[in-house]
């Protein structure tokens, strides 16, 4: 498969490449970043935020269903809050930030899970469960789909790269 599918055009596709293809190069990264700040960079494009064209509903509905990402909030409850039909926070929410509701939910799980997978104390289980994943599987497959990587893997780089 190719990586640009994996790793996004921009600034920091470099390093995330290095990091999604080899550990080692991401320890010798480490000593610029940490890794948690190095994946958000690489999240960034999904969670693109708002500027000052975009309406004040649209990045306040933005803003809401971020928070509650772990919830799964239907469409039309964010829609209702913002006071908009679904279909026209839909329209407006890609057109504006170049992407669905759904997949900045889904992106917005991502970044939490991966702030989770830094703390040791927590199973794959649990993380996923707080992410608002349905089941370590569940994680296991969207974050896989994102990165290359398993969130076990991901966690032992981590792991490896605070000693």
């Amino acid at each position: 498969h190719s990586d640009s599918r994996v790793v996004p055009a921009g600034p920091g596709s470099v390093q995330a490449l290095r990091l999604l293809r080899d550990p080692a190069s991401a320890r010798r990264a480490s000593a610029e970043e940490d890794v948690p700040d190095f994946v958000s960079r690489w999240l960034a494009p999904r969670l693109k935020g708002a500027t000052h064209d975009a309406p004040r509903w649209l990045e306040q509905a933005r803003r809401w269903a971020g928070d509650r990402a772990p919830d799964h909030p239907p469409m039309a409850t964010i829609a209702g809050m913002a006071g908009v039909h679904p279909g026209s926070l839909g329209r407006a929410f890609r057109r504006r930030f170049g992407t669905t509701v759904g997949a900045y939910l889904q992106a917005k799980r991502l970044e939490l899970a991966v702030e989770l997978l830094g703390r040791r104390d927590l199973s794959l289980a649990e993380v996923a469960v707080m992410a608002g994943f349905y089941d370590q599987s569940h994680l296991n497959r969207v974050f896989r789909q994102g990165t290359s990587w398993t969130p076990g893997r991901f966690r032992r780089c981590l792991q490896a790269l605070s000693c």
